[in-house]
Formats: C-alpha cells, structure tokens, sequence
C-alpha cells in the first residue's frame, strides 16, 4: 500500500499524526508549490515525495513578492511568469524529493459564486474553461514544468460527465496548439490524470477506471441482500476515445495519436473517500437525511466488510495497473461548523483534529486494509458524526 498512497498535509497537521502513516505512505502534497513546514521535515526525514499543485487561487506561496499573480491574461497578458514558478519549484526541489507538477485542481465550470450559505465559493473563483486553462498550460505550466525536470500530471478532473468533458476541451485545446511555432502545447508531456472520486464500491473503479472499459465488470452483485440500485457511468478511459473519435473524424493521424494515448495514461486518484457513495445509491435519492457515511461505515466498506463494497476502493486500486496512486481526502480536516460539506469532510477524516484520534478510517489505511486490526466500530464517544 505504502507505494501507492498519499498524504494530503495541510498546514496544520501535527508532527505525531504524520509519523502515524510514515510506514504506509511514499508521497504528499497540497495544495500549492511547496510543503507546509511540518509535513515538509516529516518527508525530509523520512524520504517521502512531495508533489507540488498549480492552485488557481493563488499560483505562489503567500510569501512570494507576486503572490496575487495569475495565469490568466489581464491586460493582453499573465500576470504570473514562467520564470516565477521555476524560481519557486526549484526551491521546493532543493529542499525536497519532487518529480511530478500536478495542474490546476478542480478547474471545471460549475460551482457557484456563493453558496448556500452565503459565502463567496472559493471554487468559482478557479472556474475556467479547458481553453483556458490549455493556454495557460502551453504558455507558462508546460514551459516551467521543462525547465525544472518535472513530470507533468493533467489538471485534476474526474469520471463523471462534467468533469470528464472539462478535460476533453483542454487535450484538445492542446493538441490543436501542437504545430504553434511558439510555446507548442504537447499533449504527450502529460502522463497522468489526476481525478477525484468519492465512491467506497470496489466494483465501481474496476468497471468506470478499467483500462480495457471496464464491459464485463458489474457495480451489483445480486448476490448481495443489501438493497442497492448504482447509478449509472460511462468508463472515463472510453468516454476520452469517443469524445476524440467523433471531434477529430475523418483525421486518421489525429484518431490514432489518442488511441495510443489514452492506452498508455495512468490515473492518480488525489482525492477519495466514502462521501458519495448515497449519492451514487439512487435509492437514497429522495432521502434528505442520507448526507454521508458515518467514520465506522467507511471503515467496514473499505475492509471487505460489505458485501455491495466487496473488498472496497482502495483494494481495487492496489489491484489495478493504471491507478498508479492515490490520497485519501482527508488527514487532518478542520472544516468552518457550517462548511456546507462539513458531515462528510469529518466523517471521511483519517484522523479528528479536535481530539488527534485516529479514525477508523485512518486505522485501516495504517493496517493495510485488515478488518481486525482496523477495528472499525471502536470510535470514541463525542467525536462528530459518530
């Protein structure tokens, strides 16, 4: 396990939570170009990877001269340099081992300016178009990411429609740019795609994240008693292929340059956890209570301890070629009491940030996935959403 999974270690992390999952991590990251000092000693220490995010809401450290800089034109051009994020990557790859440039997290259109509770959502403000966001890319992300040695991983998407049609727009916004005598964009240069998925049923990745389409495999098993009615997705390795074949119809060179990509890329799953999986049960659909799996539901989905989950996510990662990492979402939350996504971020959580307990969820990411080990109906008493 410790080869594929990673940590997402935000600022406010404790040493001690870290070295809890030091024997069964390799990486890290958040969400910026260098690590946060604590997580940064921990993988000093222990030769941990860190990998480094391109952040739409602020592209430099707080600290940086430029920090506001964007990478969208503003008056005719970016305000954000090249030369800027190599200054910056090749200070965190002094300090730190760093091989991968992760781009943008979560660019895709669709998140609301203010949400439900009246808060300005910091997602809108990194909404932008896979044309954009692929001009960007070959002008300033591919250029720095050369520059430094780094390998280049997709902005991060996921399978689902919307998601997956914000990535068809970017390759091809790219690919189109490829003969451009300045600053070419070149597709190739990305060997990854990270993706967020939120889903604990083991059968989900193997069918909707399978390399060969995932046709033989069913969500359901019938065997099961468990009342459970999936909904339905499209393979996200068949969705890319169609979505090219039609688009570039009649052009045979293009048709078979993305044949041949898509059977080589490999998929991180950055962020995952049981949070969506009601959602994805269309019996719950008219269920305003269903909002999440509690800390112990988590544990037993992914220990082999449903029979709907079978063996659970993170064992059909561990078993599948092309997911070559991934990062439960999250370590060490502590979301605002009315964070709209408050129940599942804490219920999801590795470990509870009020009491630096580890959950059940954290136990069994420690323990390799053993049920008895995890223990996952020992929780605390108090602990939200217990």
């Amino acid at each position: 396990m410790a080869a594929k999974q990673g940590m997402n270690a935000n600022a406010i992390v404790p040493r001690h939570v870290l070295d809890k999952f030091t024997a069964s991590s390799s990486w890290f990251w958040t969400y910026g170009l260098e690590p946060n000092p604590v997580p940064l000693a921990w993988g000093q220490e222990n030769g941990k990877e860190f990998v480094p995010l391109i952040n739409l809401k602020r592209v430099l450290p707080k600290t940086h001269p430029n920090t506001s800089c964007t990478l969208f034109e503003t008056d005719g051009k970016p305000t954000c340099t090249v030369d800027m994020l190599v200054d910056v990557l090749e200070k965190t790859k002094a300090k730190i081992n760093t091989s991968y440039l992760m781009g943008y997290n979560e660019p895709y259109a669709g998140h609301h300016a203010v949400d439900e509770h009246g808060h300005t959502s910091a997602k809108a403000a990194k909404s932008v178009t896979g044309a954009q966001g692929a001009e960007a890319w070959r002008k300033i992300v591919q250029p720095a990411a050369q520059r430094t040695g780094l390998k280049l991983v997709s902005p991060t998407t996921g399978i689902s429609s919307q998601k997956v049609g914000w990535l068809v727009d970017f390759l091809k916004a790219c690919y189109d740019k490829r003969n451009e005598a300045d600053l070419p964009c070149d597709v190739s240069l990305i060997k990854v795609f990270s993706v967020h998925e939120y889903k604990c049923y083991s059968n989900y990745w193997r069918k909707y994240a399978a390399l060969d389409g995932g046709d033989g495999v069913t969500v359901k098993d019938p065997a099961c008693t468990e009342k459970f009615k999936p909904r339905s997705e499209v393979n996200i390795y068949s969705a890319f292929k169609k979505a090219m074949r039609e688009h570039y119809a009649g052009d045979a060179v293009a048709i078979e340059f993305w044949k041949g990509y898509f059977d080589e890329v490999k998929l991180w799953v950055t962020e995952t956890s049981c949070s969506g999986d009601l959602k994805f049960d269309k019996l719950n659909k008219n269920d305003q209570v269903a909002q999440s799996p509690t800390a112990q539901q988590s544990c037993m989905d992914i220990t082999d301890q449903s029979c709907q989950h079978r063996d659970g996510s993170i064992a059909a990662m561990l078993g599948m070629d092309n997911i070559e990492r991934f990062s439960w979402f999250t370590l060490f939350p502590n979301p605002r009491k009315d964070h709209p996504n408050y129940v599942s971020i804490v219920a999801g959580a590795m470990v509870n940030a009020s009491t630096e307990e580890t959950t059940p969820v954290g136990r069994a990411l420690i323990n390799g996935l053993d049920a008895d080990a995890s223990n996952c109906n020992v929780y605390a008493a108090g602990v939200a959403n217990n």
